[in-house]
C-alpha cells in the first residue's frame, strides 16, 4: 500500500468519525449539503447514492460503527479526489 493510499483512508476515517461526532439534526443538514455538492460535482452517482443511504439510517448511524456501510466510503470511495478533498475540509 502506497502512503498516498494510507493517506486517502486515514481522510475517509477521520470524515467517518466526524460524521458520528454530529448530532442528528447535524448530520440531516450535513448529509443534505454533501448530496448537493456532490451533484454540483457531476458524476459520482454511488456517492450520492450513499449519501442517501446515510440519509435513510441517520437516526441510527451511532450505533453503526462497524458497519459494512463504512467499508464503501474507506475502500471504494477514499480514491476519488473530488469526494477526498470534500472529506478533508470536514475532517480538519
Amino acid at each position: 500500500m502506497s502512503y498516498v493510499r494510507a493517506g486517502q483512508i486515514a481522510t475517509a476515517i477521520r470524515f467517518k468519525e466526524y460524521l458520528l461526532g454530529r448530532d442528528i439534526q447535524s448530520r440531516r443538514v450535513l448529509l443534505d449539503f454533501f448530496i448537493k455538492w456532490t451533484l454540483q460535482q457531476g458524476g459520482m452517482p454511488e456517492i450520492v447514492a450513499w449519501f442517501r443511504r446515510l440519509e435513510v439510517i441517520n437516526p441510527i448511524l451511532n450505533t453503526m460503527h462497524s458497519d459494512v456501510h463504512w467499508d464503501e466510503l474507506l475502500l471504494a470511495f477514499s480514491h476519488d479526489s473530488d469526494f477526498l478533498q470534500m472529506m478533508e475540509m470536514f475532517s480538519e
